[in-house]
């Protein structure tokens, strides 16, 4: 054979298996020769028990900043904290501080100290507190779809190995 007949032979061979392929699977191409994606598309997968909610009322922020991010932890925490104290208790505080968010992957990791006081009748109604002197120190994971939440986590704990809290998804 000789090198026309075999390099002729090769570009119809390539030419061949790209037959039909129109597009990519990364996106189209628009008249101006951009690149689209469909926004619904979702690379990432959820997690078992999705959607899931505390139904806690409070607001995730569409757009993720660090600052953001650090207020809806910290309004987040608060309420976390209230509804896992006893119901019998006459009055609490709860004292969510030091909100300081970093940049994890496609969302925040969120470490906050919570301190908190209970305030409760006993038996014989004398009047008993409560209180978490020196406080807890956890870590939230937040992303545009997950809140997952640990406590006392261990120095570089995975944040997205928290307990999932928030799922939004299928």
């Amino acid at each position: 054979m000789n090198r026309r007949s075999l390099l002729g032979s090769l570009a119809l061979l390539a030419g061949s298996g790209l037959a039909g392929c129109t597009g990519d699977l990364a996106g189209t191409a628009d008249d101006d020769g951009t690149r689209t994606t469909d926004p619904t598309e979702t690379t990432r997968p959820t997690p078992d028990g999705c959607p899931t909610t505390m139904g806690y009322d409070v607001e995730r922020p569409d757009d993720l900043t660090k600052r953001k991010t650090e207020v809806f932890v910290t309004e987040y925490e608060e309420a976390y904290t209230r509804n896992h104290m006893s119901e019998d208790a006459k009055s609490a505080t709860v004292d969510v501080r030091s909100p300081s968010a970093e940049r994890h992957g496609p969302g925040f990791a969120v470490e906050v100290t919570t301190e908190h006081s209970v305030e409760r009748q006993s038996d014989d109604s004398t009047t008993v507190m409560y209180g978490d002197d020196f406080g807890t120190e956890v870590l939230y994971y937040v992303d545009d779809v997950l809140v997952r939440r640990r406590e006392s986590p261990a120095e570089n704990a995975d944040p997205r190995k928290g307990v999932l809290l928030e799922c939004e998804g299928e």
